[in-house]
């Protein structure tokens, strides 16, 4: 998935749709307010910081992966809170220099440069990748870890972004180098092998990955309790307090709420355009890539994905952005523990029948 900058409110908390400067904050105790930012509706969280005996709620917020990244955890005092949240963003770090395509050094920067040959990687990058290849290939290529040469040739969000429309040579030639069927792995080498001029970008699912290592690492320090916000793709552990569960509200293109989600054990991945597009020529080009057709994907304004798996939910979330909401409703009925909400570009949604059950 990719950020949707139309606001996501978790468990009262408002994440303002801005980046957030690169600053540590100390793991404190969530302040007791309603919060609110730029028109949307907020639901209420707990009266007091201190949860009784289940202890007490600790939230930090730093940059990671190009966007803003919360992590909100429930601890027994401030110093097991300041230790949870350390180990976590070292594991957002420690994904983002393994997998980000932007970081040369990493090891999906090494697959690019090695294409035509295998590439050696950690068992959790393979791990990663072959996911990515196996939701492409049950989603029939609307979502394709491949894409990236596609990107790059609309350059929608990037600075020197082009200001006409790619002509049919240029994308045809992009296209040439698009095709999760032509990656080749390796499991017990855990290689990874593309076809010449292939680039892999792990823009559909890096961040909900990443969110779900964040979630094992607290889980192995016995941090049940927790609410991860990475750019968008949420995942809930256990509820801030007993019977409670954490309340995600999306919203809709004019910033009002549409839904609200109680989120326990699971996650919910936006694909959208509210700010991620261009206009050229008077139409609006969304950044996401239909990798079928070479061409941005028109057919939903946004989708959100609930799922208990967060890279899943984020892979499934691009994916369904490109079906458009007919296939895309399909396409869940048939997958058990999917769930989906669709904003058409009209403003008209459509949901699939589970979507908002707790």
């Amino acid at each position: 998935m990719t950020r949707d900058w139309r606001r996501w409110w978790i468990a009262g908390v408002a994440f303002a749709p801005f980046i957030v400067a690169s600053v540590y904050m100390s793991a404190k105790p969530v302040p007791t307010k309603l919060a609110r930012t730029h028109g949307g509706s907020a639901a209420d969280f707990s009266t007091n910081p201190y949860l009784d005996a289940e202890g007490g709620r600790f939230r930090r917020t730093a940059v990671h992966m190009g966007t803003d990244w919360t992590v909100e955890v429930v601890a027994l005092d401030e110093q097991a809170g300041e230790a949870a949240l350390d180990a976590a963003f070292a594991e957002v770090s420690a994904v983002e220099a393994r997998i980000s395509e932007w970081k040369p050094d990493s090891e999906v920067s090494r697959i690019n440069r090695g294409a035509g040959a295998a590439v050696a990687v950690s068992a959790d990058t393979f791990a990663m990748i072959e996911l990515a290849l196996g939701v492409a290939a049950e989603t029939g290529g609307s979502f394709d870890p491949t894409f990236l040469p596609l990107s790059l040739v609309w350059r929608i969000e990037a600075g020197d972004a082009r200001a006409e429309v790619p002509p049919d040579e240029e994308i045809a030639a992009a296209r040439a180098h698009v095709g999760f069927r032509r990656v080749t792995v390796d499991k017990a080498a855990t290689s990874v092998a593309l076809g010449e001029g292939m680039s892999l970008g792990v823009g559909g699912i890096g961040k909900g990955w990443a969110a779900g290592r964040v979630g094992s690492v607290l889980e192995a320090r016995g941090i049940t309790r927790y609410l991860i916000d990475a750019g968008g793709d949420v995942l809930a552990g256990a509820g801030p307090s007993s019977g409670q569960s954490w309340k995600v509200a999306v919203a809709g293109p004019g910033g009002e709420t549409i839904e609200t989600v109680e989120l326990t054990h699971a996650a919910v991945a936006t694909s959208g355009d509210a700010q991620r597009f261009r206009e050229i020529g008077g139409v609006r080009y969304s950044h996401i890539i239909d990798p079928r057709t070479g061409r941005p994907a028109a057919k939903a304004a946004s989708v959100t994905v609930r799922h208990k798996d967060p890279a899943m939910a984020d892979a499934y979330a691009t994916a369904a952005a490109v079906l458009g909401p007919e296939e895309a409703l399909k396409f869940a009925d048939r997958k058990e523990g999917l769930e989906l909400l669709v904003v058409l570009p009209d403003g008209a949604v459509q949901k699939s029948a589970g979507f908002s059950s707790p």
